[in-house]
């Protein structure tokens, strides 16, 4: 199955477990009715070229396979930038396709395809980092129309970085769903900022792992040509700004 979409999310960081375990308290937010979905765990691993043809096109290329396991994978290119400093809302290119292989030479047909074999010039991917999510989904829905409408698709995450000693951070995500509308997003990002105090997250979670990946490899950031003065937030934004323009 193969999906290419815009995709359309507010992300938000959550400064701790108890804010966290509260935020999965909720049955309402804004409204809207939160319907639980499920939990799952998911496994990402992040590759790129040796160059890093890949991020210097602007993209994030992610190998996203789930605890439950069929075989399969979800292989995801993304692109990079997009993100609203005060509303915390992302605004990205992505295409998917499910593979059994992370060499995009051998996927079938598919734009995704096309796209991973042109970045790339056909050269091995390798493992950039990898990383764990536990992730919390509800779906929120408008109850007060004549009809249902599932507007948002929320995700409360549990993300630990392969390699990363201080520990798992928290994020919510709120995915615009078909039925949903920017309005509907911009209320419920609004709310989670005036009554939760949310700081809204414009990194995603490729560009916070490979800012401590490349934090913890000083060699390499000399040889890229980055300043030592920077903290791993500025340069990860920086990289980004210089290959996405």
């Amino acid at each position: 199955m193969v999906d290419e979409m815009l995709e359309v999310e507010a992300k938000f960081s959550v400064p701790d477990r108890k804010t966290f375990d509260q935020l999965r308290k909720l049955t309402d937010l804004a409204g809207y009715s939160l319907l639980p979905s499920g939990e799952k765990t998911v496994y990402d691993q992040y590759m790129d070229t040796a160059d890093r043809a890949l991020l210097r096109a602007g993209y994030a290329f992610r190998v996203r396979r789930e605890s439950s396991g069929e075989g399969h994978y979800v292989a995801t290119l993304k692109g990079l930038g997009g993100a609203d400093a005060d509303s915390g809302i992302h605004k990205r290119e992505e295409h998917e396709v499910r593979v059994e292989s992370v060499d995009p030479l051998t996927w079938s047909d598919s734009p995704a395809r096309d796209l991973a074999v042109r970045l790339s010039g056909g050269r091995p991917l390798l493992e950039l980092f990898s990383l764990r999510q536990e992730r919390h989904i509800c779906l929120l829905c408008d109850e007060g129309a004549r009809e249902t409408r599932y507007v948002v698709e929320l995700s409360l995450d549990v993300v630990s970085v392969d390699g990363d000693a201080s520990g798992p951070y928290f994020e919510i995500e709120l995915e615009l769903l078909e039925q949903g509308s920017r309005p509907d997003l911009n209320t419920l990002s609004s709310r989670l900022q005036e009554e939760w105090a949310l700081r809204p997250e414009t990194q995603s979670k490729f560009e916070r792992g490979l800012a401590l990946m490349d934090a913890a490899a000083p060699v390499d950031r000399l040889e890229m040509g980055m300043d030592e003065s920077l903290t791993a937030e500025e340069r990860a934004v920086l990289q980004t700004w210089a290959t996405t323009g």
